[in-house]
């Protein structure tokens, strides 16, 4: 076994010095969070995070269109504008321009009791039950008040009702006089 050649020496000094250099490496090298990953890392991160913002903005926006379409299909487009707070879960009807307005006096005023209030208050409690049923429970209807904007004439939640203009009205009655 003395008469190895030259070439066999070389090559068993090749194999140990590889056998040596996979030992001899460096286990941070193979982890994926080493010093050269965490750029890619950081750059994917705001990646998912650009992605799931953008699909809950596409969500928060269909859910605006599914709550205007259960408005107007039973008020007027151009009488009421939506105002929709999707944290607090609040749809906010606006009574807009003088003839909605005009109109919501008249029957606060005058007609609390009567057909025209019971009308729109099954309109508002309309609306609530179909937002109830596209958008899930725990979303409140209010018609604001035309001169009040911190009140309401009626307040629905998930189609019960929680505010009513004509509960708090006052009838007048006849007051004619005795004969005494």
């Amino acid at each position: 076994m003395s008469g190895a050649g030259p070439a066999q020496v070389t090559l068993n000094t090749v194999n140990q010095n590889s056998a040596n250099s996979q030992i001899n490496q460096n286990p941070a090298n193979n982890k994926i969070f080493n010093r050269n990953n965490s750029w890619m890392w950081i750059i994917l991160g705001f990646l998912l995070i650009i992605f799931v913002s953008a699909g809950y903005k596409a969500y928060q926006k269909q859910q605006r269109e599914n709550i205007r379409s259960c408005v107007y299909d039973e008020f007027s487009k151009s009488y009421f504008k939506v105002k929709i707070d999707q944290e607090d879960k609040f749809v906010n009807l606006v009574p807009y321009g003088d003839q909605a307005r005009v109109t919501l006096r008249i029957v606060a005023n005058l007609d609390a009791d009567g057909e025209s209030a019971d009308e729109i208050d099954d309109s508002v409690k309309a609306v609530s039950k179909k937002i109830e049923k596209k958008e899930g429970d725990g979303w409140t209807v209010g018609l604001q008040n035309p001169d009040n904007s911190k009140r309401y004439f009626w307040i629905y939640k998930d189609g019960k009702c929680k505010y009513r203009m004509q509960d708090h009205a006052v009838s007048y009655g006849d007051y004619g006089y005795e004969d005494d």
